[in-house]
């Protein structure tokens, strides 16, 4: 008889310690999913979340934001996404309303929200080449002064969709402001002295808003 309530006691035991530990100790939250259009944005986003962000990223470096195409592992991902970072680029237009369409509840939120966009300006090479359709310019991020608006958007959606980590994402926040507002003063310091030399060369026409803030063309 002693014997058979000792192997009960083996057994019964841990079982009651799991669930009483399971009580007392806090279960390890999974990170937010987070999906964004391009990889700028998932700095942002990274640097605001922290670890209580994971980031889905539809455009990998190298494809053409215009014209891509998700795969379907990705959209299969963005099923799983409560909220999506939009930046204005031209494959957003077409595929976000199919996005809504197999995620109903899925919130998207224009980064660009209190931005005056411009039309994109196209590169001498593309002029000579057949019209493209016109776009507002989505590269916000690389002015200082609107990276701050876009960083600020993004805040507000995770606060929206999370707000049980607002001392985290505020906390990031901060920081990524603070980062922010001393690349613009560094910047503002090194053109100072440029006596109208405000001319600059770019291979690529992305850089807008970064000569609108700067006084630069």
């Amino acid at each position: 008889m002693k014997k058979y309530n000792i192997t009960r006691l083996i057994i019964v035991f841990p079982v009651i310690l799991f669930l009483f530990m399971g009580r007392i100790l806090p279960v390890a939250a999974r990170p937010v999913s987070v999906a964004v259009s391009i990889l700028p944005q998932s700095f942002f986003v990274k640097e605001i979340g922290s670890a209580e962000v994971e980031i889905l990223v539809m455009v990998p470096p190298g494809a053409n934001p215009a014209t891509y195409e998700p795969k379907p592992r990705q959209l299969a991902k963005l099923a799983g996404c409560p909220i999506y970072f939009a930046q204005g680029l031209p494959f957003e237009s077409a595929w976000i309303p199919r996005f809504l369409k197999s995620n109903p509840h899925l919130i998207v939120v224009p980064t660009y929200a209190g931005i005056e966009r411009v039309p994109m300006q196209r590169s001498s090479r593309s002029r000579g080449a057949k019209a493209e359709k016109n776009y507002l310019d989505p590269h916000i991020w690389l002015s200082p002064p609107l990276a701050f608006v876009e960083a600020r958007n993004i805040l507000e959606g995770l606060l929206r969709i999370d707000p049980s980590h607002k001392a985290i994402y505020t906390d990031g926040f901060r920081r990524l402001a603070s980062k922010i507002v001393a690349l613009d003063l560094e910047i503002r310091g090194l053109f100072e002295g440029v006596n109208g030399r405000n001319t600059f060369l770019v291979y690529h026409p992305a850089w807008g808003y970064f000569a609108r803030t700067y006084g630069l063309k």
